[in-house]
Protein backbone atom coordinates (compact mmCIF):
# COMPACT_ATOMS: atom_id res chain seq x y z
CA UNK A 1 0.00 0.00 0.00
CA UNK A 2 0.99 3.54 -0.43
CA UNK A 3 3.58 5.15 1.71
CA UNK A 4 5.16 1.50 2.74
CA UNK A 5 8.37 0.93 1.50
CA UNK A 6 8.47 -2.12 0.15
CA UNK A 7 9.32 -3.90 -3.46
CA UNK A 8 6.60 -5.75 -5.46
CA UNK A 9 7.00 -9.96 -4.23
CA UNK A 10 5.63 -12.93 -6.76
CA UNK A 11 3.91 -15.99 -5.61
CA UNK A 12 2.61 -18.69 -7.99
CA UNK A 13 0.29 -20.97 -6.67
CA UNK A 14 0.19 -24.67 -8.18
CA UNK A 15 -2.35 -25.70 -9.13
CA UNK A 16 -2.45 -29.56 -10.23
CA UNK A 17 -4.72 -30.75 -12.74
CA UNK A 18 -5.33 -34.56 -11.11
CA UNK A 19 -4.35 -37.92 -11.78
CA UNK A 20 -6.00 -41.11 -12.79
CA UNK A 21 -5.58 -43.20 -9.60
CA UNK A 22 -4.72 -47.13 -11.33
CA UNK A 23 -5.76 -50.86 -10.04
CA UNK A 24 -5.00 -53.64 -12.10
CA UNK A 25 -8.48 -54.88 -13.64
CA UNK A 26 -10.05 -57.64 -12.06
CA UNK A 27 -10.86 -60.60 -14.37
CA UNK A 28 -14.46 -62.04 -15.07
CA UNK A 29 -16.23 -64.47 -12.55
CA UNK A 30 -18.83 -66.83 -12.18
CA UNK A 31 -22.21 -66.44 -10.76
CA UNK A 32 -21.57 -66.89 -6.82
CA UNK A 33 -17.58 -67.45 -7.06
CA UNK A 34 -15.30 -65.84 -4.14
CA UNK A 35 -14.39 -61.89 -5.30
CA UNK A 36 -12.12 -60.18 -3.27
CA UNK A 37 -12.46 -56.91 -1.84
CA UNK A 38 -10.72 -54.14 -4.25
CA UNK A 39 -7.49 -52.61 -2.95
CA UNK A 40 -7.58 -49.50 -1.62
CA UNK A 41 -4.17 -48.22 -2.44
CA UNK A 42 -3.46 -47.51 -6.38
CA UNK A 43 -0.63 -48.54 -8.06
CA UNK A 44 1.00 -45.26 -8.14
CA UNK A 45 0.03 -44.69 -4.39
CA UNK A 46 -3.56 -43.03 -4.16
CA UNK A 47 -5.44 -44.53 -0.82
CA UNK A 48 -9.34 -44.39 -1.26
CA UNK A 49 -12.08 -46.63 -1.07
CA UNK A 50 -14.77 -48.27 -3.28
CA UNK A 51 -18.49 -47.84 -3.73
CA UNK A 52 -21.20 -49.80 -4.10
CA UNK A 53 -20.18 -52.87 -1.83
CA UNK A 54 -18.88 -56.01 -3.81
CA UNK A 55 -21.52 -57.96 -5.40
CA UNK A 56 -20.73 -61.54 -6.83
CA UNK A 57 -23.51 -62.17 -8.46
CA UNK A 58 -24.38 -59.14 -10.95
CA UNK A 59 -22.15 -57.36 -13.40
CA UNK A 60 -21.27 -54.25 -11.44
CA UNK A 61 -19.42 -50.79 -11.86
CA UNK A 62 -17.13 -49.54 -8.96
CA UNK A 63 -16.20 -46.42 -8.07
CA UNK A 64 -12.89 -45.55 -6.13
CA UNK A 65 -12.62 -42.29 -4.55
CA UNK A 66 -9.32 -41.24 -3.43
CA UNK A 67 -8.94 -39.74 0.09
CA UNK A 68 -8.76 -36.02 0.29
CA UNK A 69 -5.99 -33.70 0.66
CA UNK A 70 -4.79 -36.62 -2.74
CA UNK A 71 -5.12 -34.84 -5.94
CA UNK A 72 -6.38 -38.44 -7.58
CA UNK A 73 -9.54 -38.11 -9.88
CA UNK A 74 -12.19 -40.73 -9.49
CA UNK A 75 -11.23 -44.40 -11.22
CA UNK A 76 -14.45 -46.71 -12.16
CA UNK A 77 -13.92 -50.22 -12.90
CA UNK A 78 -16.39 -52.82 -14.40
CA UNK A 79 -16.41 -56.31 -12.86
CA UNK A 80 -18.17 -59.20 -14.95
CA UNK A 81 -20.11 -61.62 -13.61
CA UNK A 82 -21.38 -64.21 -15.99
CA UNK A 83 -24.57 -65.65 -14.99
CA UNK A 84 -23.34 -69.40 -15.95
CA UNK A 85 -24.35 -72.20 -18.75
CA UNK A 86 -25.98 -75.42 -18.02
CA UNK A 87 -23.57 -78.39 -19.24
CA UNK A 88 -25.65 -80.37 -21.30
CA UNK A 89 -25.57 -84.70 -21.83
CA UNK A 90 -27.34 -87.36 -23.28
CA UNK A 91 -29.45 -88.97 -20.31
CA UNK A 92 -28.15 -92.94 -20.38
CA UNK A 93 -30.94 -94.74 -20.20
CA UNK A 94 -32.33 -97.76 -17.41
CA UNK A 95 -30.22 -100.78 -17.21
CA UNK A 96 -30.37 -104.08 -15.34
CA UNK A 97 -28.25 -104.25 -12.19
CA UNK A 98 -24.75 -105.87 -12.74
CA UNK A 99 -24.89 -104.65 -16.52
CA UNK A 100 -22.13 -102.87 -17.97
CA UNK A 101 -22.11 -99.01 -17.15
CA UNK A 102 -19.81 -96.99 -19.37
CA UNK A 103 -18.18 -94.23 -17.77
CA UNK A 104 -19.91 -90.60 -18.24
CA UNK A 105 -18.45 -87.98 -20.84
CA UNK A 106 -16.30 -85.76 -19.80
CA UNK A 107 -16.97 -83.03 -22.06
CA UNK A 108 -20.68 -81.94 -22.51
CA UNK A 109 -22.88 -81.48 -25.84
CA UNK A 110 -22.05 -77.67 -25.68
CA UNK A 111 -18.42 -77.70 -25.36
CA UNK A 112 -18.02 -77.78 -20.89
CA UNK A 113 -15.09 -80.01 -19.30
CA UNK A 114 -14.91 -81.59 -15.96
CA UNK A 115 -16.03 -84.20 -13.97
CA UNK A 116 -18.48 -86.39 -12.19
CA UNK A 117 -19.10 -87.69 -8.81
CA UNK A 118 -19.72 -90.30 -7.35
CA UNK A 119 -17.98 -93.37 -9.26
CA UNK A 120 -20.13 -95.42 -11.66
CA UNK A 121 -22.17 -97.98 -9.66
CA UNK A 122 -24.26 -100.49 -11.94
CA UNK A 123 -25.95 -101.86 -9.19
CA UNK A 124 -28.12 -99.09 -8.17
CA UNK A 125 -30.49 -96.15 -9.22
CA UNK A 126 -27.54 -93.31 -8.46
CA UNK A 127 -27.67 -89.08 -8.60
CA UNK A 128 -24.12 -88.04 -10.70
CA UNK A 129 -23.50 -84.64 -10.38
CA UNK A 130 -21.37 -82.94 -12.85
CA UNK A 131 -18.65 -79.94 -12.15
CA UNK A 132 -17.01 -78.09 -14.61
CA UNK A 133 -13.23 -77.19 -14.62
CA UNK A 134 -12.09 -73.80 -13.45
CA UNK A 135 -12.36 -70.98 -15.30
CA UNK A 136 -15.61 -72.52 -17.02
CA UNK A 137 -18.76 -70.71 -16.16
CA UNK A 138 -20.95 -73.64 -16.30
CA UNK A 139 -23.32 -74.50 -13.30
CA UNK A 140 -23.40 -78.00 -11.71
CA UNK A 141 -25.58 -80.76 -14.16
CA UNK A 142 -27.01 -83.91 -12.45
CA UNK A 143 -28.13 -86.92 -13.80
CA UNK A 144 -29.94 -90.03 -12.54
CA UNK A 145 -29.37 -93.37 -14.32
CA UNK A 146 -31.56 -96.10 -13.32
CA UNK A 147 -30.46 -99.69 -12.28
CA UNK A 148 -33.38 -102.11 -12.03
CA UNK A 149 -32.71 -104.48 -9.22
CA UNK A 150 -35.71 -106.76 -10.74
CA UNK A 151 -36.12 -107.64 -14.33
CA UNK A 152 -39.58 -106.61 -15.50
CA UNK A 153 -41.87 -108.94 -17.31
CA UNK A 154 -42.29 -108.37 -21.22
CA UNK A 155 -45.83 -108.72 -21.95
CA UNK A 156 -47.97 -110.33 -24.24
CA UNK A 157 -51.40 -110.49 -25.47
CA UNK A 158 -52.98 -114.63 -24.56
CA UNK A 159 -53.34 -116.00 -27.97
CA UNK A 160 -56.58 -117.87 -27.85
CA UNK A 161 -56.66 -121.81 -27.65
CA UNK A 162 -57.26 -123.04 -31.47
CA UNK A 163 -58.07 -126.22 -33.26
CA UNK A 164 -55.06 -128.29 -34.48
CA UNK A 165 -53.87 -127.49 -37.40
CA UNK A 166 -55.77 -124.46 -37.23
CA UNK A 167 -53.29 -121.44 -38.86
CA UNK A 168 -51.32 -119.79 -35.89
CA UNK A 169 -49.77 -116.61 -36.46
CA UNK A 170 -45.84 -116.11 -35.72
CA UNK A 171 -45.88 -114.55 -32.27
CA UNK A 172 -44.66 -110.68 -31.87
CA UNK A 173 -40.99 -109.67 -31.56
CA UNK A 174 -42.09 -106.53 -29.56
CA UNK A 175 -43.91 -107.17 -26.24
CA UNK A 176 -46.66 -104.42 -25.10
CA UNK A 177 -44.12 -102.71 -23.09
CA UNK A 178 -41.49 -102.21 -25.64
CA UNK A 179 -39.02 -105.06 -25.07
CA UNK A 180 -37.46 -106.63 -28.08
CA UNK A 181 -36.78 -110.56 -28.63
CA UNK A 182 -36.91 -114.08 -29.77
CA UNK A 183 -39.66 -117.06 -28.63
CA UNK A 184 -38.67 -120.71 -28.84
CA UNK A 185 -39.23 -123.27 -29.40
CA UNK A 186 -40.90 -122.58 -33.31
CA UNK A 187 -44.85 -122.53 -33.45
CA UNK A 188 -46.47 -125.39 -33.22
CA UNK A 189 -50.01 -125.55 -34.49
CA UNK A 190 -50.84 -129.30 -33.59
CA UNK A 191 -50.12 -129.66 -29.91
CA UNK A 192 -50.27 -127.32 -26.96
CA UNK A 193 -47.00 -125.97 -26.76
CA UNK A 194 -45.44 -123.36 -23.89
CA UNK A 195 -43.33 -121.04 -25.64
CA UNK A 196 -40.56 -118.78 -23.88
CA UNK A 197 -39.34 -115.37 -25.20
CA UNK A 198 -36.10 -114.37 -24.33
CA UNK A 199 -35.18 -110.28 -24.83
CA UNK A 200 -32.39 -109.01 -26.55
CA UNK A 201 -29.14 -108.43 -24.69
CA UNK A 202 -29.34 -104.75 -22.73
CA UNK A 203 -32.97 -105.65 -22.08
CA UNK A 204 -33.90 -105.68 -18.35
CA UNK A 205 -36.76 -108.34 -18.91
CA UNK A 206 -37.67 -111.45 -17.47
CA UNK A 207 -38.15 -114.89 -19.52
CA UNK A 208 -42.04 -114.89 -20.39
CA UNK A 209 -43.98 -118.06 -21.08
CA UNK A 210 -47.29 -118.88 -23.04
CA UNK A 211 -48.63 -121.50 -23.53
CA UNK A 212 -50.96 -121.50 -26.35
CA UNK A 213 -53.88 -124.49 -26.15
CA UNK A 214 -54.07 -126.70 -29.15
CA UNK A 215 -57.17 -128.94 -29.34
CA UNK A 216 -58.49 -131.53 -30.81
CA UNK A 217 -61.70 -129.96 -32.17
CA UNK A 218 -62.67 -132.80 -34.17
CA UNK A 219 -66.17 -132.93 -31.27
CA UNK A 220 -66.65 -129.31 -32.11
CA UNK A 221 -70.24 -128.45 -32.42
CA UNK A 222 -71.29 -126.98 -35.64
CA UNK A 223 -73.76 -124.55 -35.19
CA UNK A 224 -76.36 -122.83 -37.11
CA UNK A 225 -76.01 -118.94 -37.91
CA UNK A 226 -79.67 -118.84 -38.50
CA UNK A 227 -83.22 -120.56 -38.08
CA UNK A 228 -86.71 -120.07 -39.19
CA UNK A 229 -89.29 -121.22 -36.84
CA UNK A 230 -92.50 -120.46 -38.71
CA UNK A 231 -93.98 -123.76 -38.86
CA UNK A 232 -93.16 -124.97 -42.56
CA UNK A 233 -91.56 -127.74 -41.73
CA UNK A 234 -88.18 -126.62 -42.85
CA UNK A 235 -85.61 -125.41 -40.79
CA UNK A 236 -87.87 -124.78 -37.82
CA UNK A 237 -85.40 -125.84 -35.07
CA UNK A 238 -82.53 -123.91 -33.83
CA UNK A 239 -80.25 -127.79 -33.60
CA UNK A 240 -76.87 -128.81 -33.33
CA UNK A 241 -74.27 -131.26 -35.10
CA UNK A 242 -72.93 -133.44 -31.94
CA UNK A 243 -71.36 -135.97 -33.30
CA UNK A 244 -68.12 -137.83 -31.27
CA UNK A 245 -69.99 -135.84 -28.29
CA UNK A 246 -70.44 -137.39 -24.64
CA UNK A 247 -71.91 -134.43 -23.42
CA UNK A 248 -73.91 -130.98 -23.85
CA UNK A 249 -75.69 -128.55 -22.20
CA UNK A 250 -77.03 -125.37 -24.18
CA UNK A 251 -78.24 -122.39 -22.70
CA UNK A 252 -79.77 -119.64 -25.30
CA UNK A 253 -79.62 -115.79 -24.58
CA UNK A 254 -81.19 -112.80 -25.41
CA UNK A 255 -79.29 -109.38 -26.35
CA UNK A 256 -80.03 -108.43 -22.42
CA UNK A 257 -78.49 -111.50 -21.38
CA UNK A 258 -81.62 -112.93 -20.11
CA UNK A 259 -81.72 -116.90 -20.46
CA UNK A 260 -84.54 -118.05 -22.44
CA UNK A 261 -84.16 -121.55 -22.63
CA UNK A 262 -81.77 -124.34 -21.97
CA UNK A 263 -81.23 -127.79 -22.61
CA UNK A 264 -79.07 -130.21 -21.41
CA UNK A 265 -78.58 -133.37 -24.38
CA UNK A 266 -76.76 -134.10 -27.14
CA UNK A 267 -80.49 -134.28 -28.94
CA UNK A 268 -82.18 -131.11 -27.91
CA UNK A 269 -83.53 -128.50 -29.97
CA UNK A 270 -85.28 -125.15 -29.99
CA UNK A 271 -88.37 -124.07 -31.10
CA UNK A 272 -87.74 -120.14 -30.96
CA UNK A 273 -90.12 -119.86 -27.44
CA UNK A 274 -88.75 -119.24 -23.92
CA UNK A 275 -89.34 -122.10 -21.90
CA UNK A 276 -92.61 -120.55 -20.68
CA UNK A 277 -93.98 -121.10 -24.33
CA UNK A 278 -93.84 -117.25 -25.65
CA UNK A 279 -92.29 -116.41 -28.92
CA UNK A 280 -89.16 -114.51 -29.27
CA UNK A 281 -89.13 -111.63 -31.91
CA UNK A 282 -86.50 -112.31 -34.76
CA UNK A 283 -83.06 -111.08 -34.02
CA UNK A 284 -79.58 -111.96 -32.94
CA UNK A 285 -79.54 -114.50 -30.43
CA UNK A 286 -76.60 -116.18 -28.48
CA UNK A 287 -75.66 -119.42 -27.54
CA UNK A 288 -73.19 -120.62 -24.80
CA UNK A 289 -72.64 -124.47 -24.88
CA UNK A 290 -70.78 -126.70 -22.54
CA UNK A 291 -69.35 -129.52 -24.27
CA UNK A 292 -67.46 -133.07 -22.96
CA UNK A 293 -65.92 -134.61 -25.82
CA UNK A 294 -65.48 -138.25 -26.81
CA UNK A 295 -62.02 -137.80 -24.62
CA UNK A 296 -63.87 -137.18 -21.71
CA UNK A 297 -62.85 -133.25 -21.70
CA UNK A 298 -64.38 -130.42 -21.62
CA UNK A 299 -64.96 -126.88 -23.10
CA UNK A 300 -66.99 -123.77 -23.85
CA UNK A 301 -67.86 -122.63 -26.61
CA UNK A 302 -70.00 -119.79 -27.80
CA UNK A 303 -71.80 -117.74 -30.73
CA UNK A 304 -74.60 -115.84 -32.36
CA UNK A 305 -77.49 -116.90 -34.83
CA UNK A 306 -80.28 -115.24 -36.05
CA UNK A 307 -83.83 -116.14 -35.91
CA UNK A 308 -85.94 -114.90 -38.70
CA UNK A 309 -89.83 -116.00 -39.08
Amino acid sequence: AAGQCANDTNMTIEVNQGETALFTQVSPICTGEALSPLPTISTNGYTGVWSPVMDNTTTTVYTFTAAAGQCANDTNMTIEVNQGETALFTQVGAICTGETLSPLPTTSTNGYTGSWSPAMDNTATTFYTFTSDAGQCANDTTMTIVVNLVPVVADFVQVAPICSGDDLSPLPTTSTNGFTGTWSPAIDNTTTTVYTFTADADQCAADTIMTIEVNDCSSRLLIPNVFTPNGDGANDFFTVDSENLIGLEMDIYNRWGQMLYSWDNIKGAWDGRTSAGNEVPEGTYFYVAKIIDANGEGYVQKGTFSLVR
